[in-house]
């Protein structure tokens, strides 16, 4: 048993008790330095003091200040606000303004930006999106925020017609980046270049991966249909159809594959559907090819209507 004398227990004591007002001075410095007590105690207190000392009047006045001054200073996260609100609601241009005026904030975050850099990609300004992209990639980012934008990146490639080097850098990052919109880029520019082999096995992965997606089941409903297996093809899109997708592809396609198993009447009735969405510059079909479908379609209800089939 260690026996302490009366000197050292008391050392010892007054040991403790020291580490204990350390511990607690580092507490409250690293309380009063905290973002958290700069952000929203002290602004708080500040009100409070101005209402008690002066009046309620000036406490108000000083609410709409720091209001004035939050929003201010966190403008771009208020801009990207007000783009994600415009995009939804499906007005491109308006969220482009708002998604550049953010990035023209200060420290917008990645994210911010990598969106910015696919807008302007939508927009069809090719050499404004890649200087974007290459610019967050030069910037101290996280590793999902640098996948995400070499994916954006590969939009890009495959827009100015490299489609082999697209689909080369979606195929280097899919190794050990899985996401669902990596899956449906690569799938497509897979449909694309015609090797159909691989976009088979890569759409087929993507689909278990991810079997609740729109793109990734019209991809795959694709692929069937361009390796003639109809009746594969239109089983995957009897399940997307009901979903209502909001993309002219999936309708045009699932008019294309009607057309195989179903006749020109129903498959001309989906074609029509596709007229309904706005295309984009990453839109994978155009309006010349949905109108094309759209007249060969009638012209052949117009030939079964006259060798006395109906047309419903």
């Amino acid at each position: 048993m260690l026996i302490l004398s009366s000197y050292e227990d008391s050392a010892r004591h007054n040991s403790k008790n020291i580490c204990r007002g350390y511990k607690m001075i580092k507490l409250i410095l690293k309380l009063l330095t905290s973002k958290a007590l700069l952000k929203v105690v002290l602004p708080l207190l500040a009100i409070f003091l101005v209402i008690r000392l002066v009046n309620i009047w000036a406490g108000l006045g000083l609410v709409l200040v720091i209001l004035v001054y939050l929003t201010y200073n966190n403008r771009a996260k208020v801009f990207s606000w007000i783009g994600n609100i415009n995009y939804y609601k499906g007005n491109t241009e308006a969220a482009r303004v708002w998604y550049n005026r953010a990035y023209n904030s200060k420290n917008p975050n990645p994210r911010t930006m990598i969106t910015y850099g696919y807008l302007e990609l939508k927009m069809a300004n090719i050499d404004k999106a890649e200087m974007i992209c290459k610019s967050v990639l030069e910037s101290n980012i996280s590793e999902d925020d640098k996948m995400f934008t070499r994916s954006n990146l590969a939009l890009v490639m495959w827009k100015r017609g490299d489609i082999d080097d697209a689909i080369k850098e979606l195929e280097e990052i899919i190794q050990t980046y899985k996401t669902t919109v990596i899956y449906g880029s690569l799938g497509y520019l897979l449909i694309e270049k015609g090797d159909l082999k691989r976009a088979l096995e890569l759409n087929l992965e993507a689909y278990e991966y991810n079997n609740k997606n729109l793109i990734i089941m019209d991809n795959l409903g694709q692929t069937y249909y361009l390796l003639g297996e109809y009746d594969k093809a239109k089983e995957i899109h009897d399940k997307l159809i009901p979903e209502n997708p909001s993309f002219a592809e999936a309708w045009y396609n699932y008019g294309r594959i009607l057309r195989q198993t179903d006749g020109p009447e129903k498959a001309l009735e989906a074609v029509k559907k596709a007229k309904d969405y706005k295309l984009s510059f990453l839109s994978t079909v155009t309006d010349e090819q949905i109108e094309r479908e759209i007249k060969e379609l009638e012209e052949e209800c117009q030939k079964k209507s006259s060798e006395g089939g109906t047309v419903t």
